[in-house]
C-alpha cells in the first residue's frame, strides 16, 4: 500500500486504529463493563434517587404543615 492512500492515523501512529468489527475480547469487555453500569443502576442509583424524591416530598408537606397548619376543616 502506497503512502497516499494511508488514513492519517496510519501515517502518524503507523497502525490500523481498529477494525469495524470487533474482536471476541472487546465484546467480553463491553458486555462486562455494560452489566456493571447496569447493576450500579438499579441496585445503587435508582432507590437512592427514589428515596430522595418520597424523602424532600415528606419534608415539603412537613414545612408546608409547619407553615399553614394541618389540612382539613376547621374544628
Amino acid at each position: 500500500m502506497n503512502r497516499s492512500t494511508l488514513g492519517y492515523a496510519e501515517i502518524v501512529l503507523g497502525g490500523d486504529l481498529g477494525s469495524d468489527q470487533p474482536g471476541a475480547d472487546d465484546v467480553r469487555l463491553e458486555r462486562a463493563r455494560e452489566l456493571r453500569s447496569f447493576l450500579f443502576l438499579v441496585i445503587v442509583l435508582l432507590p437512592a434517587i427514589s428515596i430522595a424524591i418520597v424523602g424532600a416530598l415528606g419534608l415539603g408537606i412537613w414545612i408546608a404543615d409547619m407553615l399553614g397548619g394541618p389540612q382539613g376543616p376547621a374544628v
